[in-house]
């Protein structure tokens, strides 16, 4: 047993010591054959993520010398604890170990002919692979002294080059083309706008940088914002008029510089073809004319294609929530169109008995069904109960029977047909939610086979090398590290033969965003950031991991809500608050230190506890500086007693619908926010300078409107809802979605303009009950799905499913860490802390952790079907 402890201390030593060398004569660099590069990065791929561009080579060239201090036991030796230089020794022979072999490494002249698939540019080769191997022979010398003279140059980082020659432009540019279709596979984008000539790949890159969709996006803000500040303007905002035409032309510039930049890769018939940007194109055509001419003419006039400015906002890249929920909204119009015809049939049908049982009843006219247009707008109030039961006492006074027409009614219209229409919108969105799933697995299957095609080589056609996967992947993820490619491309490798087919590579999504974490044997939060208390750290996390955690924090919360209600029913200094403050602060932070920041915001729940317990310090703080604001507490003090819902499933399975509703609802807010913009401009050039005092005397509405200008207290005020503004006009559509009274306010602006105004509030109410009917429809879909989810998998089947296992050896750990290479002792440090799992176990076993999307339950449930859909891919080779 002695001698198993000393040899694991030695193991231990060697891998916590020597970080940048392998077994053996030659360091990874000589067995890798990395060099450093003859050539410069093409300058088109500069600004597209690549890393550093020029500059970056140049600094990466220079030569430095890491020597790293003895700490193995006297009298013995090892290749491992020898110092390290990174200047290789000039070396004849060449001995590639397995790992260069599964990487896809070795000299500069290995493996690098031309791609076998160009792509769709017509790009030329400079040097085939048999002229290659001819001037090889040709020249022999002169190829053995310019690799001599690489060897003994200094190298670059091979976490940089990694062997892979950027400067050859065929594969810079099939690694660009090969991102780009992975890109739409992700946002869904139709293959038929990607680039088809090489001259418009400049375009195409430039119009897909993050700072030009931030500029778009502007552009987007600035002309929904205009409305603030045009007549009729909010009177602290309003701008003259050049200021804010110009301001339009200026956005509205920016939006053509985005749209002349698509039109040079798509061409001039995608106007014709794509319909957003065909109607995107004419909205902004127009509303160039219209802002030159209020330059030219110096005076606004009406413009009601202002209302038409969201569709700039919802084609900008970062609204695709939108762009996707108004799609699902347009894809579920027919079956609610039907159900709306039958519907008004059934309401017309009421309106004719209606009028001909109540209009001239005992030769009296009732106001409500004097004419078939009056009793037609009644029923369809009524159909809102907005204005029962007034509607029918003046039938009801005359005739007792009465009640009969307005029950049956209410019974078929209300109760029967409006909830068959939530069935029929709730079957076809549920329908169109796995047809949507269908066609984006295959659409992403698609874009997998279009990006293999471009990465494979002559020498290895029917696979992707490490070197081509991780050329792909700083131009597809520019941010994401080198360990992070490895392991992904690992994680891919199922074979485990270093080259990626094709059936592996297109599993490409479900890795590509994988946060990869080490499972190491001391993981704690203490012990990576204080060495010092690692034991402390250990007791820490078994104690946190525990059940009894939990039940010390619960029962802390209760106590917390007992103290609160005492002090509400005593009244009295809350001392106690400071005391229940800060036990949840140092509940907060122990599990910070414990478990580490990411594992804690990563996790719905911990992330609400911090925000809670943030917000109870500074409510305590503020208070002690504005006592007349102590029932803020009131308010924040209770948020931690929202967990104690968490005990309980139903509540549990009610909060994890909620976590998954949140992406979507706020692209369902969005879209209703955008329609209230819409509709507010269209009701500010209809609506914006007419009279609403006392606009109903002597009619029923009279007190609604009526302002004797004494501001008496029965007054109702109704005369304020107007469309003089955004803000006003905003008010007034949320009071018309609250549908309490909303008839009040069309009648009183049909009174003092015209009836057939009637049919901007009549519409606006049938578009937001749509809407409003397929939020709800998502809602039931999402809780019942996740219902039927949680019944067909257990909690361990799906911590399983969220994450992914891959292990690296001491040579695969010090490879990945080599972007440290010029910070010795941070990379010492790192590479340190895997010193005992390497002794132990030989390697390091790191973690990728899914984020749970409602794609990836999807996948679970209809994994049988999955395999189906892929077969309409395979054509595409």
């Amino acid at each position: 047993m002695a001698s198993d402890s000393d040899d694991i201390e030695e193991r231990k030593l060697t891998y916590s010591i020597n970080y940048d060398g392998v077994e053996g004569d030659e360091s990874l660099e000589e067995q890798f054959g990395l060099g450093r590069a003859e050539t410069e990065f093409p300058s088109w791929t500069v600004g597209r993520g690549i890393r550093g561009g020029n500059d970056a080579v140049a600094a990466f060239s220079q030569q430095s010398s890491i020597p790293i201090p003895l700490q193995h036991e006297e009298g013995t030796s090892s290749p491992l604890t020898e110092s390290y230089s990174r200047t290789p020794r000039p070396s004849t022979s060449f001995k590639e170990s397995k790992f260069a072999k599964v990487l896809g490494f070795g000299f500069f002249k290995a493996d690098t002919g031309p791609p076998v698939n160009m792509g769709q540019f017509p790009v030329e080769v400079p040097l085939s692979s048999e002229d290659g191997q001819q001037q090889q022979q040709q020249q022999p010398q002169q190829d053995s002294a310019s690799r001599g003279h690489r060897m003994s140059n200094p190298i670059e980082p091979s976490y940089y080059l990694i062997g892979m020659r950027m400067a050859d432009t065929q594969w810079a540019m099939n690694y660009q083309e090969g991102a780009i279709y992975l890109e739409e596979g992700a946002n869904n984008d139709q293959f038929s706008t990607h680039p088809k000539r090489k001259e418009s790949l400049p375009a195409y890159i430039m119009a897909h940088t993050s700072w030009f969709y931030v500029l778009d996006l502007l552009a987007s803000l600035v002309l929904l914002s205009l409305a603030l500040t045009e007549p009729p303007a909010v009177d602290m905002l309003e701008l003259p008029l050049g200021v804010h035409a110009s301001l339009e032309l200026g956005a509205l510039a920016v939006i053509a510089l985005g749209l002349i930049l698509k039109l040079r890769w798509l061409g001039i018939s995608t106007l014709f073809s794509h319909k957003r940007t065909l109607i995107k194109t004419l909205t902004m055509v127009v509303m160039i004319i219209e802002a030159v001419a209020v330059l030219l003419r110096q005076s606004s006039h009406v413009r009601i294609t202002r209302a038409l400015r969201p569709i700039f906002l919802v084609d900008n890249r970062y609204c695709r929530g939108v762009r996707r929920f108004t799609r699902e909204v347009l894809q579920t119009l027919p079956p609610i169109i039907d159900m709306l015809l039958l519907l008004f049939f059934f309401i017309l049908t009421f309106t004719l008995l209606g009028h001909f049982l109540f209009g001239h009843a005992d030769g009296t006219t009732d106001p409500f069904f004097k004419s078939l247009d009056i009793s037609f707008v009644n029923l369809f109030v009524l159909l809102t109960t907005a204005n029962y039961p007034d509607v029918m006492m003046p039938s009801y006074n005359r005739s007792r029977w009465s009640v009969l027409f307005f029950v049956a009614y209410l019974v078929t219209v209300l109760y029967l047909f409006m909830n068959l229409l939530l069935a029929v919108v709730y079957d076809t969105f549920t329908t169109l939610e796995k047809e949507k799933f269908r066609k984006l697995v295959v659409h992403k299957r698609q874009a997998c086979h279009y990006s293999f095609n471009l990465l494979v080589s002559k020498s290895n056609p029917n696979g992707i090398i490490f070197r081509h996967f991780y050329g792909m992947m700083t131009q597809f993820a520019p941010k994401k590290s080198l360990r992070d490619i490895y392991l992904t491309f690992k994680a891919l490798d199922k074979s485990g033969d270093g080259i990626l087919s094709r059936e592996e590579f297109c599993r490409f999504y479900e890795f590509a965003d994988l946060k990869w974490e080490p499972q190491l044997k001391n993981n704690s939060g203490f012990q990576r950031q204080w060495i010092f208390c690692a034991d402390l750290g250990v007791k820490a996390q078994r104690f946190l991991n525990s059940p009894y955690a939990d039940h010390l924090f619960n029962g802390v919360i209760i106590l917390n809500t007992v103290a609160m209600v005492a002090r509400w029913v005593q009244g009295g200094y809350s001392w106690d608050s400071y005391v229940f403050a800060t036990w949840f602060m140092i509940e907060m932070g122990l599990k910070i230190a414990a478990w580490g920041s990411e594992r804690v915001f990563s996790s719905g729940w911990h992330t609400f506890d911090l925000i809670a317990s943030v917000l109870f310090i500074f409510a305590i703080i503020f208070v002690e500086f504005l006592k007349s604001w102590s029932e803020l507490l009131t308010f924040v003090r209770p948020l931690r007693l929202l967990r104690l819902f968490k005990l309980k499933k139903r509540y549990r399975d009610v909060f994890g619908t909620l976590f998954i509703l949140i992406p979507p609802m706020s692209s369902a807010a969005s879209v209703i926010l955008l329609l209230y913009y819409a509709y507010s401009i269209v009701g500010m050039e209809l609506f914006a300078n007419i009279p609403l005092r006392n606009c109903c005397n002597g009619t029923l509405l009279e007190p609604y409107y009526a302002d004797d200008g004494l501001n008496t207290t029965f007054q109702l005020h109704y005369y304020l809802n107007t469309f003089s503004n955004l803000a006003a006009s905003w008010v007034t559509l949320f009071e018309l979605t609250v549908v309490n009274n909303w008839y009040v306010i069309m009648e009183g602006h049909a009174m003092v303009t015209s009836g057939w105004s009637r049919l901007y509030f009549m519409s606006f109410y049938l578009v937001t009950m749509v809407l409003i009917t397929i939020i709800v429809a998502f809602i039931l879909d999402t809780f019942l799905f996740r219902i039927q989810y949680k019944r067909a998998m257990d909690k361990k089947t799906e911590e399983k499913m969220l994450r992914t296992e891959v292990p690296l050896t001491g040579e695969e750990i010090d490879f990945c860490y080599r972007q440290y290479a010029d910070e010795p002792t941070k990379r010492a440090h790192i590479l340190q802390d895997y010193g005992e799992d390497l002794a132990v176990k030989g390697c390091v076993h790191y973690v990728g952790f899914r984020r749970r999307t409602k794609e990836i339950l999807f996948k679970r449930m209809f994994k049988n079907e999955i395999p189906d859909w892929l077969r309409e891919t395979e054509p595409v080779l």
